[in-house]
């Protein structure tokens, strides 16, 4: 049987331009390195290779957590059965409107086979992330509708038959993550998206087939030690493009290739990676401060976010403050960390955000979610006296202002009215938007966020 045509899912626009803001630190045509200048090196390394260990983690995590008692459970998706809270770290800058289901997918050993449930009207996700953060395919309720489908995920190497009937998407390399948002309508919804997260179905097309065993030993508590390991085994199960063959062969002499071993390295090389990462781990932080696009205080994300291209740098604050972050044209994500006078926002003073009457322009929802700063510079929930995280057009109970238009109260202390109180946490903090679906007047520019204003 004949090996049949990929389909190609549209999951946004191509970026023929893409704004690279992280210059060679090296002649690329001739891949020399400057004598002495490893440390220019170790971070242009840290800088490219950063995503693929912040995913190579998830990978293990979710592998590690599920018993791996056959090639099977290599596919099983993991559902969270309640919206992220406070109490959950797995991943930087979460959401508080859908429910997450991850499915860590090894196609080493061959194709699977995912089924998609009917969804009717209901807002719905499937990203399928590569190990370097792209999202390279997009199956939902934008590309597809609310209909049933039945997709077929096949790996590069692949060479055997596949069933005809089935639409088929390639991936770039054998590790993948598929992350799925499903929309929950508050606590008495969660039976129903329940019911639609069991009916997902992931299962091998070859039944028989026996996974690839990872060749990863047990990790080193070394942090350096540990960056290493994990994107080495990540660059030998993920060839880069080979437009980067240049790059990754000067990237050898900071001990970053396909199944390098920090062990393996020499003493100098581990010494170097053992006490410079920290500092390379603290020189990424900050990201929703530093950028060009900043209007009214809010950063706008670049247009190629979650299909990065060259852009090293862009990706690698994206994988440490916002990863698994979705494409613009499926959900924008403006961010802000001060207010109207350039001030960092922080749970000593009081805020507020006034939206206009004509709303935020999104197809499906939006969402304005809070987060403290930890001390690796991560985003995530913090505790409140109302448990709540985020606040959008779907929040019961909201007061119009007179004009028509939305009045957000944002404080760490408790308002004389809590209809639109968004807590904030006592430190520093951070608001991002989620817009999901966003029409074109925001996609286009057209509609910016108003200014975060002290009261």
């Amino acid at each position: 049987m004949a090996k049949p045509a990929a389909v190609s899912y549209p999951i946004g626009a191509t970026y023929d331009k893409l704004e690279t803001q992280m210059q060679p630190t090296v002649d690329t045509r001739s891949g020399s390195l400057p004598q002495g200048d490893l440390d220019a090196l170790m971070q242009e390394a840290f800088i490219y290779a950063f995503p693929a260990f912040e995913i190579g983690r998830l990978h293990l995590a979710r592998r590690q957590k599920a018993s791996l008692s056959g090639p099977q459970d290599r596919v099983a998706w993991m559902h969270a059965r309640k919206l992220c809270s406070p109490t959950d770290r797995w991943v930087t800058t979460p959401n508080n409107d859908t429910l997450y289901s991850v499915a860590s997918i090894d196609l080493s050993s061959g194709p699977v086979l995912i089924r998609v449930p009917e969804m009717g009207r209901r807002y719905y996700s499937l990203a399928f992330i590569d190990a370097f953060t792209n999202n390279f395919a997009m199956v939902g309720s934008r590309v597809n509708g609310g209909q049933a489908g039945e997709y077929i995920l096949c790996g590069p190497d692949w060479q055997g038959a596949l069933p005809t009937a089935e639409r088929v998407i390639m991936a770039p390399g054998n590790d993948v993550l598929i992350l799925a948002r499903t929309l929950v309508d508050g606590d008495h919804d969660l039976p129903v998206v329940h019911a639609l997260q069991d009916a997902m179905a992931i299962e091998r097309i070859d039944s028989s087939a026996v996974a690839v065993a990872s060749t990863t030993p047990a990790l080193p508590e070394n942090p350096g030690a540990r960056f290493v390991d994990v994107v080495g085994e990540m660059l030998i199960r993920n060839p880069p493009p080979r437009h980067e063959a240049l790059l990754l062969e000067r990237l050898k002499s900071a001990g970053i290739d396909a199944g390098a071993r920090f062990a393996a390295a020499p003493s100098a090389l581990q010494s170097a990676w053992t006490e410079r990462y920290p500092q390379l781990l603290g020189n990424l932080k900050g990201g929703f401060t530093r950028g060009t696009n900043f209007i009214d205080g809010w950063l706008y994300p670049k247009r190629n976010l979650g299909n990065f291209g060259t852009d090293y740098l862009y990706r690698a604050r994206i994988a440490l403050e916002g990863l698994l972050a979705l494409e613009p044209v499926e959900a924008l994500y403006p961010a802000t960390g001060s207010d109207s006078d350039r001030k960092p926002l922080t749970g000593a003073n009081r805020y507020q955000l006034h939206l206009p009457p004509s709303g935020i322009p999104v197809h499906a929802f939006w969402s304005l979610s809070i987060y403290e700063v930890d001390p690796k510079g991560q985003l995530y929930f913090t505790e409140n006296p109302i448990h709540r995280y985020a606040i959008g057009d779907r929040t019961p109970g909201l007061e119009k202002d007179r004009d028509g238009g939305l009045t957000l109260a944002i404080a760490h202390e408790r308002p004389d009215r809590i209809s639109n109180w968004l807590p904030a946490p006592r430190g520093d903090f951070r608001l991002v938007l989620r817009a999901y679906q966003p029409k074109s007047e925001m996609l286009d520019g057209v509609f910016r966020m108003p200014a975060v204003e002290r009261v």
